[in-house]
Parts: structure tokens; sequence; C-alpha cells
């Protein structure tokens, strides 16, 4: 239960055919890092200078497009090496709430370390009880699905500054959806990311029977910014707004993802459908019929069926897209009373 691919979808517990979107995921099509763009450009030119010798190399060589890809790829490598240490970070923190040893290599011990010693600061000094970790959670409605770090609470108060004004206090002993972050700084949508935890309907506690329980209420939630030089613990209120705003990223998610690419037409023009602006039809297929000035499907229709099979590369799959793009302007081809035969 709870398998997760590498696109960040769930299987639901109760459908093993169902896919659900991770929290993730729906805020990665729903919400607009702007600044990220500008950073982006930054580290790519950043690359270009740092690495001119390289990069003038290549231009002579007259590999210029080698050298666009790598000034080009430099943000993600710089993204992909951060998050591998941040996923480093939540499995030793995961490993230490339930007392277990993780087995590191001496690389990815010397990179972990000063983060470690930040989170045995953490822990001592905010004093969390873990009532679960690592749990993935559901949501039967509204048919999503995430990894949740931790379900937490605090020893000592915990205070939401917000805009220089105290606006709650989460008491100790409030159970809050705790999320790890390890990177420079915290984005906004981080706060939505736990009230999408929070507001799940079921968890999986990932026992060894994968045991579905209710999602019990939760106060709401602690975003853990653990860096070298320290710790910050981030207050997050799960208001009215903040629920609603989750609810309609999950639906906009939706509209993105699928809706919108299936509500926009194709591209015509005047006359009736040519067949070069239709999809389903062999590329190899579509360019032996304009040759021949079979553009439109008048001209297919004429064609046959038959003659259609023929043509190589075509086939039984494909004259029954044929057969679909005819039905597009009520025309088509003969029944045929004996088995279709593919092209030699």
């Amino acid at each position: 239960m709870g398998h997760r691919d590498e696109e960040h979808w769930y299987t639901a517990f109760w459908d093993p055919d169902l896919l659900l979107p991770s929290v993730t995921t729906i805020l990665g099509y729903t919400w607009s890092k702007g600044a990220l763009h500008g950073w982006n450009a930054g580290q790519a030119a950043r690359y270009a200078v740092e690495h001119h010798d390289e990069m003038s190399d290549l231009i002579y060589d007259g590999r210029a497009e080698e050298a666009i890809d790598l000034a080009a790829g430099a943000p993600g490598r710089i993204k992909t090496a951060a998050g591998d240490l941040g996923k480093l970070v939540h499995r030793v923190a995961d490993a230490r709430i339930r007392g277990q040893i993780l087995p590191l290599t001496e690389e990815e011990r010397s990179a972990v370390a000063p983060f470690t010693a930040t989170l045995d600061r953490f822990i001592a000094e905010m004093r969390p009880e873990y009532r679960w970790t690592e749990a993935t959670m559901y949501h039967r409605d509204l048919l999503y699905a995430g990894t949740g770090d931790a379900g937490i609470a605090f020893g000592v108060p915990l205070p939401v500054v917000v805009r220089r004004t105290l606006v709650h206090t989460f008491q100790p002993g409030a159970l809050l959806i705790g999320d790890y972050k390890t990177g420079n700084e915290i984005w906004p949508d981080t706060a939505q990311q736990v009230v999408g935890y929070g507001s799940c309907t079921h968890m999986n506690i990932r026992d060894q029977l994968d045991t579905i329980v209710g999602m019990p209420p939760v106060e709401g939630g602690a975003i853990i910014h653990l860096r070298p030089d320290g710790y910050r613990v981030h207050g997050v209120l799960f208001t009215p707004e903040m629920r609603a705003g989750w609810i309609h990223a999950r639906r906009w998610f939706d509209v993105v993802h699928r809706q919108a690419k299936d509500s926009m037409g194709l591209g015509i023009r005047a006359g009736g459908f040519r067949i070069e602006d239709l999809p389903g039809i062999d590329v190899r297929v579509r360019n032996w019929l304009l040759l021949r000035g079979i553009t439109t499907l008048a001209d297919l229709e004429a064609l046959g069926e038959d003659a259609f099979l023929g043509i190589k590369h075509a086939g039984p799959a494909g004259a029954q897209k044929a057969r679909e793009l005819l039905a597009l302007e009520g025309r088509s081809w003969p029944e045929k009373t004996e088995e279709l035969k593919g092209a030699a």
C-alpha cells in the first residue's frame, strides 16, 4: 500500500487501479515559484562564467550546443544534489525517531553530519513527542495522497508570529503535522503542503500489516527548518481560508492536468479537416498519403480500407484510427466481412 512511483502518484489503498496525485505534485502544477526563474538564470550564467575556459574550448571545437546544455543544466544539477541531501537528512531523522541505526557511507556521514548536529539540538530544546513518522496519508473524497514527515507534539509552546504580530500559540502537547526542510529558505507553498497533509481522511502507519487508520485531528502544522548553523520551527495555522485554498488547488490541478487538455480542440481551417492536421495516423503513412494528393477525409474515404491497409506501416490499428477520423465528418468505409489483413 501507499506505493509511489517516480511521477509522485500513489496507489489508493481502497482501489489498486486508482492513482492519486501527491500533495507536492498538485502544488507543482498550481503554485508558481516566480523567483525560481531568476535563480535558474543566475545559476546558468554563473556556471558559464566560472567555467569560461571549458565553454570556450567547446565552442572553438564546434560543440556550442554542448556548452549551452552544460550551462543550462547547472540549476537542475544543483537542485538534484540539494534534493538528494534533503532525502538523506529525512532518512536519518526517521531512523533516529524510530531508534534505528542507519548504515551510511563515509561520504554520506560527512555530508549529513552538520544537519544531524542541528537535529540533536532541535530534539533537546523543543522536546518533540513523535506520534508517527513518515506516514502515507490519503484523502478519499478529494482523491490525493502524500507522505507527511511526522505527527509531532512539542514539549514547549510554539508561537506563531505573522507580520510582527503574535496571532496564535500552539500549546505543549498540541498535535501538529511536522515537515522537515533543509534548503536555504522556506517557500510559501510549504504552508499549503502541510495543510494538504493535515486535511487527509486516512493514513497508513506503515507497520508490518500496512494498517490504515482514520486521520487523527491535528491543530496545525510545524515546518522544521534544519540548517548546519541552526534550526527554526515555523508554526502553520490551518485557517478556514487555508483549507479552502487547498481544496481549490486540488480542483484546479484537475483542470490544469487533464480538463484543460480535453477542452481545447485542434486547430482547423475552412473547407473540412486536413489529414495533416489530425492526430492518430502514423507519420510515415500520413506522408505516403500526402505525397499522393490524399489530403482530406473525403480523399481518405475514396481511397478505401483495402488500399489503406496496403500501405506499409498502416496495419489494423492504423485502419481503426483512420475510421475514427472519418467519423468526424460522418464518413466511413464499408464494413469488412473478412478478417483484416495487415500490410506486408
